[in-house]
C-alpha cells in the first residue's frame, strides 16, 4: 500500500514536470486543496499556477525523498522531502527543498491526492 501511495504523488510531481495538465487534475480527489506560499489553492487555482509559472519558461523538478507514510484502509498520510530544483529563463539552475504533507485517499480504483501543503527548507548538507 505505501509503495503505490508514493508512487500516486511520483506520477503526480512527474506530470505536472511534463506539463500533462489534465492528467496531473485526474490524480486530484473532488474536493482537493493546497497550501503553497501561504495560499490556500483549490484542485483548478493549483494546476493554474503551475501551469502560469511554466508559461512564463520557469521549470521546476521534484523528487519525493524519505516519505513517512500512515496508511489505513482508504486513507493515507505521507510527510515526506521535496528535493529538486527551480531553472528560470537567464538564471542558473537552483536547487530547492521543500517540507510537504499531503493527504490521499483510494477511491476504489487508484489514489488520490485530497491535500496538499508546501513549505520551502533550507538545504542541508
Amino acid at each position: 500500500m505505501n509503495d503505490e501511495v508514493i508512487s500516486t504523488l511520483d506520477k503526480f510531481f512527474e506530470l505536472l514536470a511534463a506539463q500533462k495538465w489534465e492528467a496531473a487534475n485526474g490524480l486530484l480527489a473532488s474536493g482537493f486543496f493546497a497550501f503553497e506560499n501561504g495560499t490556500r489553492y483549490s484542485a483548478h487555482e493549483f494546476i493554474m499556477l503551475v501551469k502560469d509559472v511554466f508559461a512564463n519558461g520557469t521549470r521546476y523538478q521534484w523528487q519525493v525523498t524519505k516519505p513517512e507514510v500512515i496508511a489505513r484502509a482508504d486513507i493515507a498520510w505521507v510527510a515526506y522531502h521535496n528535493v529538486g530544483y527551480l531553472n528560470a529563463p537567464g538564471s542558473a539552475r537552483t536547487g530547492r527543498h521543500w517540507l510537504e504533507t499531503a493527504v490521499l485517499s483510494h477511491d476504489g480504483t487508484c489514489w488520490k491526492l485530497c491535500f496538499l501543503s508546501s513549505m520551502r527548507a533550507e538545504i542541508r548538507a
